[in-house]
């Protein structure tokens, strides 16, 4: 996995203002820390990967996951065989985007 070092944006002539120069870019760079739970991944989609115990992915079982803002999401495994690697997507609990006012999908990645 190849991770985002940093987002960079410029702002024309809204930077440093002299009288009798042309007004400079101002620049800001966003780099991104690592975070314990999620990780972004290719288009900005956010991934987590939740352990889920043998007995619970055999049987039809809900789990408390993190979403972001520190709060709990319950996922429910209706009718599914969770197996290794088996993904859920949540709708609307991902990363919000500049160009994109909502936020995208989230990827729930199984383990056990």
């Amino acid at each position: 996995m190849e991770e985002k070092k940093h987002n960079l944006f410029r702002r024309e002539g809204k930077g440093d203002e002299k009288p009798g120069y042309l007004p400079a870019d101002i620049v800001f760079i966003i780099k991104e820390k690592k975070h314990n739970l999620f990780r972004r991944e290719g288009n900005n989609d956010l991934e987590i990967c939740i352990e889920i115990p043998l007995v619970d992915a055999l049987t039809e079982c809900s789990l408390p996951i993190p979403i972001l803002g520190g709060e709990n999401l319950t996922l429910s495994f209706e009718n599914t065989v969770v197996y290794l690697g088996y993904v859920k997507v949540i709708v609307g609990q991902g990363m919000p985007t500049l160009k994109n006012d909502g936020k995208r999908d989230m990827n729930a990645f199984a383990i056990s």
